[in-house]
């Protein structure tokens, strides 16, 4: 079984990323890891490398517990995915990167429709 340890910042998000990944990928196995302290550590030292060695630290406890990926769920430490990955061995990827796809999808999907009504709504008269 596919294992995906998924790495969070607030305790409010993992059940409902917890259901998505079930939703999405029902014969993986999700493994949480939590550190509610990063977000007002960042905020104390105004710079994520405050957080660094320790964003490093769970991703290696992702790898101890045998993850075949991690999962960043937090943008606000997005930029310690490449470290991260380095420190475990694993691959590291972001919700921003998928966060990206969707906004990329939905405004080509906008951009498509304003198309089709500009070709579609002709003036009356």
């Amino acid at each position: 079984m596919t294992t995906l340890a998924l790495l969070f910042t607030s305790p409010v998000v993992i059940k409902p990323v917890n259901d998505i990944v079930r939703t999405l990928m029902p014969r993986v196995r999700a493994v949480n890891l939590l550190d509610d302290a990063i977000l007002p550590d960042i905020a104390r030292a105004g710079d994520v490398g405050a957080v660094e060695r320790r964003v490093t630290l769970l991703a290696q406890c992702a790898a101890d517990a045998k993850a075949d990926a991690l999962l960043i769920t937090c943008s606000s430490i997005a930029e310690l995915a490449a470290p991260a990955a380095e420190a475990s061995r694993l691959p590291v990827y972001t919700i921003d990167e998928a966060m990206a796809e969707e906004a990329v999808r939905q405004d080509r999907e906008s951009a498509c429709s304003r198309r089709w009504q500009r070709r579609s709504i002709r003036p009356v008269g």
